[in-house]
């Protein structure tokens, strides 16, 4: 046993805590953080991982980041012509997904081979209606994942 100096707890409690900790982070630990209920709602019923919903755009607009995780459960929500909606827990308003002529809709489809990257889509936050806190839920033909939490 090799002591770090005086009155110090030996070096190899340090590596010790090193390893738990990094083996922690990378989820090998068996306590690495667990999905939250909606993300495990949104891959069960969608086949997807909703990662993050945050305000972006000075408050006009929320990004949505996802992770595909079952492509034939996703079908429904990688349709180009299927309409995404967030619904406001609060007031029931009916978030869209922006089309502008030019680009159309603000929201990326993965080609067939490509899974495990992050994908986004943003969505219209007229008025600024939603804060940071609230809460949403995704719907998407006739699926709805309640309720997401705003970041």
């Amino acid at each position: 046993m090799i002591a770090a100096g005086r009155g110090r707890a030996p070096l190899r409690w340090g590596a010790a805590l090193f390893i738990v900790c990094m083996a922690t982070w990378m989820g090998m630990a068996g306590c690495a953080p667990k999905k939250p209920g909606y993300s495990a709602a949104a891959e069960e019923k969608l086949g997807i991982e909703i990662l993050s919903l945050r305000i972006t755009a000075g408050g006009y607009l929320l990004d949505m980041r996802y992770r595909i995780r079952d492509r034939e459960k996703a079908r429904v929500f990688l349709d180009p012509k299927a309409e995404l909606w967030l619904l406001h827990a609060s007031t029931g308003a009916r978030l869209k997904v922006p089309s502008p002529p030019k680009i159309g809709p603000l929201r990326q489809i993965p080609p067939e081979s490509e899974l495990d990257k992050i994908y986004f889509v943003l969505f219209a936050n007229p008025g600024r209606l939603v804060k940071a806190g609230d809460k949403v839920g995704l719907e998407v033909g006739g699926v709805t994942v309640k309720w997401i939490p705003v970041e």
